[in-house]
């Protein structure tokens, strides 16, 4: 990042939301991820990070822009489709002393 840029952006892109499953029978879990919801603590935490980061820097968060990410599907009868938040895009303005 240019620290002399008056404007600057961070984007931050994160997964679908993971949750611990048990396997019917068994003792066992396993990691299922759900692509219809975002990993919203691991967002929050890495909005949180980047801003203080920005903070410290000397740069005033000015905007917290979510991004989006879509899917569809489409057959001979019908077709689908949904969009769900993947990301933000930070943009910070360098504070003048």
């Amino acid at each position: 990042m240019d620290v002399s840029a008056k404007y600057v952006t961070r984007h931050i892109k994160v997964g679908a939301f993971e949750t611990e499953k048990k396997i019917p029978f068994l003792k066992n879990t396993r990691t299922v991820s759900d692509p219809h919801y975002v990993a919203r603590e691991e967002l929050s935490v890495a909005i949180a990070e980047i801003c203080n980061e920005l903070d410290e820097q000397g740069y005033e968060v000015i905007s917290v822009f979510p991004t989006i990410g879509g899917v569809s599907k489409a057959t001979t009868h019908s077709g689908y489709g949904y969009s769900v938040t993947d990301g933000a895009v930070i943009t910070a303005k360098r504070i003048q002393d």
